[in-house]
C-alpha cells in the first residue's frame, strides 16, 4: 500500500483508517506496511504517530525475486512484531527492578503497603490503600481518587465498611492472591463506589499484602474513566510477593533484636 488502483487501499483510505485505528486501541502499537517507493506515504504515517513502517514487497508485476522478498518480509515482520513485545517487557521489567530497589530500603508496614501503592499506581488510572481490621477495611491512602493522579499519593478520606461473608475481596483476603478482572459485587457496589465513584467499566485489581500467612492490607486498583486495558499483572503480583518477604524480614530482625539486647540491671 498504498495502491491506487484498488478502492480502498488509496493512499487517502489507509490514512483515515489509521487514524482510526490509532485512536481506536491507543495502547497498541500500530503498523504501517508500504511500498519502497511511497516515500511521502511512509513519512506521513510516522508523523501520525505510526509504530514503524515496514517495506513490503510489490506484486503488481511478475517478478521472479518476489517469491524470496515476501518470503524475507514474513520473517522481518514476525521478527519486528515479537521484538516489540520484549521491548514492553523489558520496560515493566526496569520499572519492576527500581522499585525493588526502594523497597529493600523500607521496614515498616505502612512504607511497605505505600510502595505497593506507588507501584500499582503506574499502571492503573485509581488505586486505594484498605487497611483490614478484623472484619473492616479501612482507606488510608490513594492515587488519582480524591486528587488528580498526577499528585501522587494523597490520604483517603477516613471511610470504613465491613467485609461481607459472600464478598469477592473476603476471598482474595482469604487466599492471599491477587485478582484482575471484571467484577461485581456488592461490597463495591453498594459501599466502595458510594466513596470513591463508580468506574467507567468494572475492570479491577485486588492485591492483598500478606505477612506471616496473613493478610494485613488490600490495594485495589481500576481504570477511573478510561476504557479498561490490560496490566503487567504477573509483575504487580511478584512485586506484592516480594513486600511481604520484606516486612515478614524487618519483622524477624526485630523481633531478633529485641531478644538479644541486653537485660538492664535492677
Amino acid at each position: 500500500a498504498p495502491e491506487e488502483d484498488i478502492d480502498g487501499f488509496n493512499a487517502k483510505a489507509l490514512a483515515t483508517c489509521r487514524s482510526e485505528k490509532i485512536a481506536m486501541f491507543p495502547e497498541i502499537p500500530v503498523l504501517q506496511l508500504a511500498s519502497p517507493s511511497a516515500l511521502s506515504f511512509t513519512l506521513e504515517a510516522l508523523q501520525k504517530g505510526v509504530r514503524t513502517v515496514l517495506p513490503k514487497p510489490n506484486n503488481s508485476e511478475v517478478r521472479e525475486a518476489f517469491v524470496p522478498e515476501i518470503i524475507q518480509f514474513l520473517k522481518a515482520i514476525r521478527s519486528y512484531i515479537a521484538d516489540c513485545y520484549n521491548i514492553k517487557r523489558r520496560q515493566y521489567f526496569d520499572r519492576m527492578c527500581s522499585s525493588l530497589t526502594d523497597l529493600s530500603k523500607l521496614d515498616k508496614a505502612p512504607e511497605i503497603s505505600l510502595a505497593i501503592l506507588k507501584y500499582i499506581g503506574e499502571f492503573f488510572e485509581r488505586s486505594l490503600t484498605l487497611i483490614i481490621d478484623k472484619q473492616t477495611l479501612v482507606a488510608e491512602r490513594s492515587i488519582g481518587i480524591f486528587a488528580d493522579r498526577f499528585q501522587g499519593v494523597c490520604p483517603a478520606k477516613k471511610f470504613r465498611f465491613d467485609i461481607a461473608d459472600d464478598s469477592a475481596l473476603r476471598q482474595v483476603i482469604s487466599d492471599g492472591k491477587p485478582f484482575f478482572g471484571t467484577l461485581k459485587d456488592s461490597l463495591l457496589e453498594h459501599h466502595l463506589y458510594l466513596e470513591i465513584g463508580r468506574p467507567k467499566e468494572p475492570t479491577v485489581l485486588l492485591v492483598p499484602l500478606q505477612c506471616n500467612g496473613r493478610t494485613i492490607t488490600l490495594t485495589y486498583a481500576d481504570f477511573g474513566n478510561i476504557p479498561a486495558r490490560q496490566a503487567p499483572v504477573a509483575f504487580i503480583s511478584f512485586f506484592a510477593a516480594q513486600a511481604g518477604i520484606a516486612l515478614e524480614n524487618a519483622l524477624f530482625r526485630r523481633q531478633l533484636a529485641k531478644s538479644t539486647k541486653p537485660q538492664e540491671k535492677k
